[in-house]
């Protein structure tokens, strides 16, 4: 069914009485729809009023009027508690293009609570409003300002055949509007065009004009940080998607795509489309118009670009190469972000403004630890996880929850457990973002954090009783970090069917043992790249603990650097395999293993292989590998050990094992293994 796209047209003229819409058409209530979105999308196509006094919409001949118009422009303005842009702007841009209004729209969305401007613009232009060349429409307000999901709230009103973005404070010429008219007859298949003059800060880098059906389907990437390269975006996608489609541009010789990044995207992407060169027409600086180098001279704004560009090559990429390259320059733009935004912005910059305390309210001290995850649909180890690591006297957990079916907060309904939701990025290219953001806020320089996933169950080497215990002997050694060893448990060989129906309730009990193979490393191993990379000299502790390898001949690192003290510069990797550094600080080496003791962490990853239910979400996940939220190696391991079915479980329960109650983990040398 096509919903009624300009409904705000009758609520601003006629008004529309949603209290009689429901109560005369109860079908509204049993649909579950409230009056105003059932009228939107059957009420009106079946004639029906909008309140007691106008029950035939016919009889209103104005009204109607407008309702038919089919602009060929939509001129689309998002406003969020700018008044003054749109009240500086508004005339001239009505009074400008009246003479072509015909064939016009401007779409004004307040996302605002600011009613003395939307009374303003009622009072201010009745005749425009009625007739359909101006529009307003007032939605919920956003949390926080973000460039690309104020302007894809206009997906469900613009009717124009172009979508045309104006910031509140540009101006739109009629020679503008003239172009695009005159673009429009020149390609009817359809074009992109940028309206950049090549003049960073005069206001045009950020208006793109493009067919409303890629607006529509294709729009702003509303995982992007909240500014900077989303416009390029939308026609970067488009023309990957439409390769036939012209990017019509302005002559000059500054462009939108002229940056080396983007001239080696287009290179090895192959991006072909037909580009066009045309003319400048008669234009008008906006009213708030910026430096040349605005961009340069903010810091944080330098690497939401950088983020936003490597996100947006990564999810254009033709190819697995061309996808870890992109995701490589996402991860440094994720770092320059969480460098260089302060510290007292960060969690409002990522992450919904609501559920999290605010960092002064916290007490933490100088040996304490806070646990730091990132966690979806882990309901089964939530509470076991919460319980072990309290028990190990952990401090507060601070937990990113991206998008669990049942929320996090009501799992964990603790004083210390604090849960964030992300308002921007996606696990593949901010889960390590969110976390540290989390960490600076929270965190001083030097205090500790412990990042870990949900399944993952860390325990203490021998002679500790607490988290605090740990960090008191390693501060007063000047040792900052602590490696770990991620080992994958299994159930006893001898396992019950009965044991293994419970195994997503009872894996604490079920998994009671570690792989341990007691035979010399095969040098095949030793010269794998990510074993030599991890583990260098001391290669034989993960050749004797791999149950992945023995069992899968897959390869993923049980090297881990979970307990580290937060300071800027230092930031984890999607897997905290490793540490890397914006710093002149080297990257951690084999050197790790250097040391007396190294947390064990019990990995319960194999619980998806041993439970009937997981093994099929799991099949599900490998036959969708292409949209992996993992990196490519990893997605291929899941495919290799979880596509095969039971006899999987086998290979596994065949393996040289040891119960957990040896104490061996605890106790574990690095240095004897070298």
């Amino acid at each position: 069914m096509t919903e009624l796209r300009t409904l705000d047209i009758i609520e601003n003229t006629l008004g529309f009485d949603a209290d009689w819409y429901s109560h005369t058409f109860p079908d509204a209530a049993i649909l579950g729809m409230d009056a105003r979105r059932h009228y939107a999308a059957f009420g009106y196509f079946l004639g029906r009023g909008i309140s007691a006094s106008i029950a035939d919409l016919s009889n209103q001949p104005a009204v109607m009027t407008a309702l038919s118009r089919r602009p060929r422009i939509s001129y689309c303005t998002p406003i969020m508690n700018r008044p003054d842009d749109i009240r500086g702007t508004l005339q001239a841009n009505l009074d400008a293009n009246r003479p072509l209004s015909d064939l016009v729209e401007f779409i004004i969305v307040f996302m605002d609570n600011d009613t003395e401007t939307h009374d303003w613009v009622r009072a201010t232009f009745p005749d425009e409003i009625a007739s359909g060349y101006l529009r307003l429409v007032v939605e919920p307000p956003l949390d926080g300002w973000h460039f690309g999901k104020a302007k894809n709230r206009h997906r469900n009103y613009a009717i124009g055949s172009l979508y045309s973005s104006v910031d509140g404070d540009n101006f739109v010429t009629l020679e503008e509007t003239q172009q695009l008219l005159e673009l429009m007859d020149a390609y009817p298949d359809g074009f992109l065009f940028h309206h950049f003059t090549g003049n960073w800060g005069d206001g045009s880098s950020g208006r793109i004009t493009v067919p409303m059906e890629i607006y529509r389907r294709i729009g702003y990437d509303e995982n992007f940080m909240p500014r900077q390269f989303d416009e390029m975006d939308v026609l970067l996608s488009a023309m990957i998607a439409h390769p036939e489609m012209p990017l019509i541009r302005l002559e000059g010789k500054n462009h939108g795509f002229g940056s080396k990044r983007s001239k080696e995207f287009f290179q090895t992407a192959k991006v072909r489309n037909p580009i066009v060169d045309i003319g400048p027409v008669e234009r008008q600086l906006p009213l708030n118009p910026k430096t040349e180098g605005y961009v340069q001279d903010d810091h944080s704004m330098e690497a939401m670009t950088a983020f936003n560009q490597g996100v947006s090559f990564l999810k254009n990429a033709r190819n697995a190469k061309q996808r870890n390259q992109y995701l490589r320059l996402a991860i440094e733009g994720r770092h320059k972000v969480v460098d260089t935004v302060p510290r007292e912005k960060i969690l409002g910059t990522l992450f919904h403004s609501t559920g999290y305390p605010d960092p002064a309210s916290l007490e933490i001290g100088p040996d304490d630890v806070c646990v730091f995850s990132c966690m979806k649909n882990d309901e089964n180890f939530l509470v076991p996880f919460y319980e072990h690591y309290k028990a190990l006297g952990i401090k507060h957990f601070f937990i990113v929850d991206d998008g669990s079916d049942i929320p996090i907060s009501e799992s964990l309904p603790h004083p210390d457990v604090h849960v964030l939701r992300p308002k921007v990025g996606s696990f593949l290219t901010a889960k390590g973002m969110w976390m540290e953001g989390m960490m600076k806020g929270y965190l001083q320089e030097g205090q500790w954090a412990l990042t870990l996933d949900a399944d993952e169950f860390m325990d203490l080497p021998a002679g500790y009783d607490s988290f605090p215990d740990l960090t008191r002997v390693l501060r007063a050694r000047g040792q900052e970090t602590m490696p770990a060893l991620l080992i994958d448990l299994v159930p006893d060989p001898n396992v019950s069917p009965e044991a293994l129906e419970r195994v997503e309730t009872d894996f604490l009990d079920v998994f009671s043992h570690h792989v341990w193979i007691d035979t010399p490393i095969d040098d095949t191993y030793r010269d794998f790249d990510p074993i030599r990379w991890g583990f260098g000299p001391f290669a034989q502790i993960s050749w004797q603990l791999d149950t992945r390898y023995h069992a899968f001949q897959t390869l993923d690192s049980l090297r881990k650097i979970p307990l580290i003290q937060w300071r800027t510069g230092r930031h984890i990797n999607q897997g905290f395999h490793t540490l890397h550094y914006s710093d002149d600080t080297p990257n951690p080496g084999s050197e790790i293993w250097e040391t007396d003791m190294v947390l064990p962490i019990r990995h319960f990853k194999l619980l998806k292989l041993f439970s009937t239910t997981a093994r099929a979400r799991m099949a599900a996940q490998v036959a969708a590998a292409d949209t992996s939220a993992y990196h490519a190696r990893t997605t291929a391991n899941i495919a290799k050990i979880f596509g095969g079915g039971e006899e999987q479980m086998q290979r596994v329960l065949a393996l040289s094992s040891r119960p957990l109650t040896d104490d061996l983990l605890t106790n574990l040398d690095p240095r004897t293994f070298k």
